[in-house]
């Protein structure tokens, strides 16, 4: 049966839109994505079962789309976002199935009768239903539908939280046994490029035999298939994941020649020479010839094929030339090397090692290095006939037994219907770190980033991170250690997927993008470059826009009035490609500059990381290891609110580019941005109040300004703390907004003197008088004192006062509500009552200053 969805695009989007901005669980799951879940997981589900025809499926689908709109509701949404207390309650009644699927552009095209809107309505019931229920129900067999939407609900549920409830899995399969068959392929690894080519390996492999992947957490893989459908066998699989991992963890080596003490041949690639070297012709032939490193290349390649042969030692003894190239190539004997070089080129010259390399390659034949061969000058050789030199040398190797070690650790890592034995892995693991406690030596030890027992030494051909001691530091935590850095293939493999243009200390900024149900991808088809787009727009605001100004953005889960930058229309090249694999994907985005701290890299991609999980995804973002945003993951105990955060970092980004553009803070901008805004509110205020005044020049433009503004009050930003009072940045520029619009009740300020002083004077007078310790009523009635001053001054010359009675009165209300808070923060937490005293004045000049503000703020 075929596996496509019932339901067209357009229509389900339509459906999915009336859900966007809502919630499903009370952990901060999405009402749209939980049903798109569901969709998701009913129609792989129903495809599988035989006597659900087109018509079935399609109303099964629908009802899946349907079954939780309830939840929208004022009432249910304020209990899942834990303010109100009660049970969620959300019975589809057919009127609302007939309602929202009228509303739905599209659903016309479907030509849904009466009884098609009886059994969508009717197979929305996924709770369970009583016998006595089940048989008001017209619909045949109404039971087996309504399960399928249950157990996909469960499903979605499970999987929303991205992990495989094997538990819930098996009650599944024990009911539908005879009906569907179900399995579970797993990795014992954390999230890394290795695990993602281990389950992409696996679903294709599954799907060969008619298996379809339901749902792929970050390390395992939920199947489904029609009963008695073939499983893989677990040794098969395992040897061909190595052989597989082998090849590409070799062809991915960042091979460096510039010195002859770097091994070329090193990691997986001393295990199979040959596959190395064919992994790796288009690299020799193009550098071969190289005048400058080409015999740098040739000569430490050979020696390593020969160090592999077992022929060093020997060839040493009978040929000059392979003795000259083995001293200079040692960590002990360059000195010796130097001086036979001398003795046997007659030079007096101290040259470097490069350079001897250079003179030996141009004045020797090849059978000066290769007994046997023919007496050809190395000098006219081209690349291909010095390539085929290395290839018969790697031929006759003989190297150390291939793979046992990973093979037998990848058994254990690897989780099918096969048992799995971790008592073995973790007996070797064991003995080796016993081992290695004792001798220091590489080849006893583990790997220090993931533990895994089969120890390599971290050449820089691997190209592994340096300066960093990964997760497992073993015995020697020291970033600079006696003995070398020990790690395994599999985190070499990692290295060589996120470090393919970078060596050394440099490093690759990738955003990963991850989700447990396939279906996610269909949603945005042109994903990977709209995020380097929109990564270089956060990066260099220039505009802000709602999502309605972006008409090929609308299909985004986004509410219309969601601000977005304006993206820029040409992306910086990066010479790397995005992996693909069935979890997700993996996009590299820049790399790291010199001097950029990881807080600065937190704030500057503070937006893009809670976009991306504000649009449903697992989004995490870093450099080789990609966990929250550069290792900063959410309180596991908290749902984060990704739209609040997204605004956030929007602020962030909008302050920094003003920080930059004004020259007040060139380097570490968002860094100093979001200190500003989190921890002195006041002086990121005071920037945004300056006008141009001789030299000062305004930090942002007007729409810029109002985005910021905007941003903030959205991101309910918290500015200061007390015991039991909180105050946010909305409620401080609401206060501002107060006290600015209410200004006439105030002394004027003299004739063209509109400065901080003279604006805020009336609060400060209370302001200051809470901070000298002052009872409240006593320093309130320094404001009053001024009312009465301004009522005076500006009295009719009939003696009629000017200002309504009833408008005093309301005003002095609030004011005292306002400042009252502002009090009881005074008693609670003195130094946040100077922040939150010194953001208010600040806020209150800019409100007065800029009319448009009063507006942002008036409307948010």
């Amino acid at each position: 049966m075929t596996e496509l969805p019932r339901v067209p695009r357009e229509i389900r989007q339509n459906l999915l839109r009336r859900q966007v901005g809502f919630l499903a669980k009370s952990d901060g799951t999405p009402l749209w994505l939980h049903s798109f879940g569901v969709w998701a997981i009913t129609a792989r589900l129903a495809s599988r079962i035989p006597r659900f025809d087109d018509r079935d499926r399609l109303h099964l689908e629908l009802a899946a789309l349907l079954h939780d709109d309830n939840k929208a509701t004022p009432r249910n949404q304020a209990i899942l976002a834990g303010q109100a207390e009660g049970a969620v309650c959300h019975p589809l009644a057919r009127a609302d199935v007939d309602q929202a699927l009228a509303q739905c552009p599209g659903a016309t095209a479907l030509q849904l009768g009466e009884v098609d809107l009886d059994r969508i309505w009717e197979f929305a019931h996924h709770h369970s239903l009583p016998d006595a229920e089940l048989k008001k129900l017209s619909t045949p067999g109404v039971g087996l539908y309504c399960s399928v939407l249950r157990w996909a609900d469960w499903l979605a549920s499970m999987v929303g939280r991205d992990e495989i409830d094997r538990e819930l899995v098996g009650r599944i399969r024990q009911t539908t046994q005879g009906i569907l068959d179900w399995t579970i392929f797993s990795v014992g690894r954390p999230a890394s490029p290795t695990t993602s080519f281990c389950l992409q390996q696996a679903v294709d492999r599954y799907r060969g035999l008619g298996w379809i992947p339901l749902a792929i957490t970050e390390q395992a893989v939920l199947f489904v298939a029609s009963p008695g459908t073939a499983l893989p066998t677990k040794a098969d699989f395992v040897r061909v994941l190595g052989d597989r991992l082998r090849q590409q963890s070799i062809a991915g080596q960042n091979i460096q020649f510039r010195y002859i003490r770097y091994e070329v041949l090193a990691g997986e690639a001393k295990a199979d020479p040959a596959g190395f070297l064919a992994a790796s012709e288009d690299f020799f032939l193009q550098n071969l010839g190289d005048v400058g490193n080409g015999p740098v290349l040739f000569f430490r390649t050979l020696m390593d094929l020969l160090k592999l042969g077992r022929k060093l030692a020997a060839w040493r003894k009978s040929l000059p030339a392979i003795d000259l190239l083995a001293k200079l190539g040692g960590t002990n004997s360059v000195t010796a090397g130097k001086a036979a070089w001398r003795a046997m080129s007659g030079e007096s010259d101290d040259l470097e090692i490069n350079e001897i390399l250079r003179r030996l390659f141009a004045t020797r034949h090849l059978a000066d290095l290769v007994p046997e061969a023919t007496a050809r000058p190395l000098r006219e050789m081209p690349p291909k006939e010095l390539f085929a030199v290395l290839t018969g040398l790697a031929g006759g190797s003989s190297p150390p037994p291939a793979g046992s070690g990973l093979a037998g650790v990848l058994a254990c890592l690897v989780g099918m219907e096969e048992e799995t034995d971790f008592v073995a892995l973790a007996k070797e693991a064991l003995a080796r770190y016993s081992d290695y406690k004792q001798t220091h030596r590489p080849k006893d030890g583990l790997c220090e980033q993931c533990a895994t027992p089969v120890p390599l030494e971290a050449k820089p051909t691997l190209n592994i991170p340096e300066g960093r001691t990964g997760g497992f530091t073993q015995v020697n935590a020291r970033v600079a250690s006696d003995s070398p850095k020990v790690i395994c293939p599999l985190c070499v493999f990692d290295a060589a997927a996120t470090r393919q243009a970078v060596s050394g200390k440099q490093a690759i900024i990738f955003a990963r993008l991850a989700s447990p149900l396939p279906e996610v991808w269909t949603l945005y088809p042109d994903l990977e470059p709209w995020v380097r787009r929109l990564d270089q727009a956060l990066q260099n605001i220039r505009e802000v826009r709602a999502l309605e100004s972006f008409p090929e953005l609308h299909d985004l889960p986004l509410p219309a009035r969601f601000p977005l930058p304006v993206l820029s229309g040409r992306v910086n090249p990066l010479d790397l490609a995005t992996q693909k694999s069935p979890r997700g994907l993996l996009i590299p985005l820049a790399k790291i500059k010199k001097g950029e701290g990881i807080k600065e890299l937190r704030a500057r991609y503070l937006a893009l990381y809670a976009l991306l999980n504000a649009l449903g995804f697992k989004a995490h973002i870093g450099r080789e290891e990609q966990t929250g945003l550069f290792g900063e993951t959410p309180d596991p105990g908290l749902a984060p609110d990704w739209v609040d955060r997204y605004r956030g970092g929007l602020a962030v980004s909008i302050l920094a580019y003003g920080l930059k553009r004004s020259g007040k803070k060139t380097s570490s901008a968002a860094t100093f941005a979001r200190n500003l805004l989190e921890s002195a509110p006041g002086v990121a205020l005071s920037l945004l109040g300056d006008a141009e005044e001789g030299q000062k020049k305004r930090l942002l433009d007007d729409s810029l300004l109002e985005a910021l503004i905007d941003n903030l009050m959205a991101a309910r930003l918290v500015i200061a703390t007390g015991k039991e009072i909180r105050f946010t940045m909305k409620e401080l520029l609401q206060d501002a907004l107060f006290f600015a619009t209410h200004s006439h009740f105030f002394p004027r300020p003299v004739q063209g003197q509109r400065t901080r002083h003279a604006v805020c004077k009336p609060v400060d007078a209370v302001m200051n008088a809470l901070l000298q310790g002052q009872a409240f009523e006593e320093a309130f009635s320094r404001l009053i004192a001024q009312l009465r001053e301004t009522v005076r001054n500006e009295a009719k010359p009939d003696g009629v006062a000017k200002y309504d009675q009833d408008d005093l009165v309301a005003f002095l209300k609030r004011a005292k509500d306002i400042l009252g808070r502002y009090a009881g923060l005074r008693r609670e937490n003195i130094a946040a009552f100077i922040r939150t005293k010194n953001a208010l004045r600040a806020a209150l000049f800019m409100v007065s200053r800029y009319p448009k503000i009063k507006e942002v703020i008036d409307h948010a």
